[in-house]
């Protein structure tokens, strides 16, 4: 024999909703203009913002505030600031 669960007292609330925290992007004349955008060491490793989902790096921007990749193969970096 299965019983039911009694009804309750309080009315059913859905969860609330998550915030997602996203970085804002710069203006594209901030990211392009070519002056003062210097890589800084972080501790904390972020996914790299503009290539592959998958690539982690300590290196960000101090102008832009985005982590990019910067190494040997791989220079998001300069690619990213560079663009026109």
């Amino acid at each position: 024999m299965r019983r039911e669960r009694p009804p309750s007292e309080s009315p059913v609330t859905s969860r609330p909703q998550k915030k997602m925290w996203r970085n804002s992007v710069p203006s594209s004349s901030v990211c392009y203009d070519s002056l003062a955008h210097w890589p800084e060491i972080v501790d904390e490793r972020q996914r790299c913002k503009f290539c592959a989902k998958y690539a982690y790096t300590f290196v960000k921007c101090l102008k832009c505030n985005m982590h990019l990749c910067l190494a040997k193969g791989k220079n998001c970096f300069k690619t990213y600031n560079s663009n026109a």
